[in-house]
Formats: structure tokens, sequence, C-alpha cells
């Protein structure tokens, strides 16, 4: 029983880490240094992903395989001026182009052709 158990919890690890699916803080964008104090979230799970910048929300719907395919993205429309609305406007851009993931470690990383346009790491 415990065996049956152990290789469930193997498989499924297993699966998750063939998708982009989870909770990420992004650490680094290649549109735009991040600096202290700047704070972007994604979640990605089940063909939806949604997230913050620092001011408002986004979301959109996503399809994963051997590429990735974001679609168009919406958000709240709440007024943004300085770093928070520099810092959103190159992630809603980065989002735009992303054509792949793969996971690096624990790490996820957003491609934009063969370029890491965003990368990310587990949120608890």
């Amino acid at each position: 029983m415990l065996r049956g158990i152990i290789l469930s919890l193997l498989m499924a690890g297993a699966a998750q880490a063939e998708t982009p699916d989870g909770r990420w803080q992004v650490t680094a964008l290649a549109a735009l240094a991040l600096v202290e104090g700047d704070s972007v979230e994604l979640s990605l799970l089940d063909g939806h992903l949604s997230g913050s910048a620092g001011c408002n929300r986004f979301m959109a719907g996503y399809e994963a395989g051997e590429g990735l395919s974001i679609g168009p993205v919406a958000s709240t429309r709440m007024l943004c001026q300085g770093r928070v609305a520099e810092l959103e406007a190159a992630v809603l851009g980065t989002l735009s182009g992303i054509t792949g993931w793969r996971r690096v470690e624990d790490a996820l990383e957003l491609l934009s052709g063969e370029t890491v346009a965003l990368r990310a790491q587990p949120l608890p």
C-alpha cells in the first residue's frame, strides 16, 4: 500500500513538471530589469493565467504543449503611474510575445523564440 502511495505521488509530481502550472513569483524579465520592491506574480492552472504586476490584475487563457500560446490578456483598469506602470507594461508586453516554456530545476522560464523573456520561482 505504501509503495502505491509513493508511486502516485511521484507520478503526480512528474505530471506537474510537464506543465507550466503553478503559482509563480517573477524574478527576471528580459524587457525590464527588476528592482527591489517590484512584485510580479503569475498563476497558471488548467489553461487559465492570472496575475498582478503591482497595480492591476490581469488574466488570459493559455495552451501549453511543446510551445506555449497565451490568448489575449485582459486586465483591470486602475490608474497606475511611475515605476509600477512601467513594470506592468513590460509584463503585459512580455506575455503577448511568449511562444514556449520550460522548467529549469524549480524555476519556470517563459520563452520568446529561444530567448528567456521571463523567469519565475514557485510561490509557497
